[in-house]
């Protein structure tokens, strides 16, 4: 049994989640990925200047979104930060009005070294129930948590940002949520967040357009007109991009305004795509419950502050063509 030597102790390898991704979706050499993601970070703005409570950030391959992700790490508060809840969509497995957590895992592997899981907290969720006495969380084996990329994409840049800083992760993979479940997990994670020593990863992508992916619905001429001024994508230069990112920004403004119902109002509507959705909602439901379960707690602000997307369009796509959409979203205090 090999093993991982550690500054607490040797820890069994058998315990460690592998960066699986490492490889592929970003590179497994320390000093090509360390000079990759400075590079984004250089270009990167700080605007959250006490810090942020909450991140949302992409979780593509870093050459198609480490640039935004960067403006969302920029913003990580290292003082006094011991715990990071990573709250990410399951791409591969499905799960119904319930969360999964790692069994049996103690430390994930990133090129610059591992993350320590945070054990209590993990088995604090384990024991929470639903209104009806039903487990909330359920269990997520490593052959699974290795296949799932959505936490795994915030590991590096997350392990980069706090350097040798000691602090413990709470990796949840997020299913498929009704909005008495979104309000249930709200709940439960609330008091979690309001801890001024633990900040939120939300990761989510935004719309994936185009055939593969069953998508290809857009807002009308009017919709794009009336967004223009707010648009990294000029409508005249590239249409179906701009389309794409009305429709996006239609969501990110309900997100900046912490309208939980709205959202999902919006997305019952136009179906957009953005696989992230169960874990913002979730985050919507901590930001609308918080001051009913601490009424003095500070006020917090949501904004986006970079938008990007994996290619643009031509204007009249094929059946290969395809984009998806990536933002960087901010909660700090107001």
């Amino acid at each position: 049994l090999s093993c991982l030597s550690m500054s607490n102790g040797t820890v069994p390898r058998g315990q460690v989640r592998a960066a699986s991704h490492a490889g592929s979706w970003y590179s497994n050499d320390p000093g090509r990925l360390r000079a990759e993601l400075d590079g984004y970070l250089a270009k990167a703005q700080m605007t959250a200047q006490q810090g942020a409570k909450a991140l949302i950030c992409p979780h593509a391959g870093y050459r198609y979104a480490g640039p935004t992700a960067a403006w969302s790490f920029k913003n990580i508060p290292k003082a006094g930060v011991s715990r990071v809840f990573i709250l990410g969509p399951s791409h591969h497995v499905h799960f119904r009005n319930t969360c999964a957590l790692p069994r049996g895992t103690t430390h994930y592997e990133t090129p610059f070294g591992p993350l320590i899981l945070d054990g209590a907290v993990l088995d604090e969720l384990r024991q929470a129930r639903g209104s009806r006495g039903e487990q909330l969380f359920v269990d997520l084996n490593n052959s699974q948590d290795e296949d799932e990329h959505s936490v795994e994409m915030q590991l590096p840049y997350l392990k980069m940002m706090m350097g040798e800083q000691n602090f413990t992760v709470v990796p949840v993979v997020v299913g498929s949520l009704s909005e008495g479940a979104e309000q249930a997990f709200g709940s439960v994670f609330a008091p979690y967040f309001e801890d001024p020593a633990t900040i939120f990863l939300i990761s989510s992508d935004f719309c994936h357009w185009g055939s593969r992916f069953r998508y290809t619905h857009l807002p009308d001429d009017r919709q794009v007109a009336a967004a223009a001024g707010k648009l990294v994508n000029r409508p005249e230069a590239a249409p179906l991009n701009a389309a794409i990112e009305t429709l996006d920004r239609q969501g990110m403004e309900l997100i900046e305004a912490q309208d939980s119902p709205g959202f999902r109002r919006y997305l019952e509507t136009c179906q957009n795509t953005i696989c992230g959705r169960n874990p913002i909602a979730i985050l919507l439901e901590i930001l609308r419950q918080r001051p009913q379960m601490f009424p003095s707690c500070p006020r917090l602000r949501c904004e986006f502050v970079h938008y990007s997307q994996s290619q643009t369009m031509p204007t009249r796509p094929s059946a290969n063509d395809s984009c998806v959409s990536y933002a960087a979203g901010v909660i700090q205090v107001a």
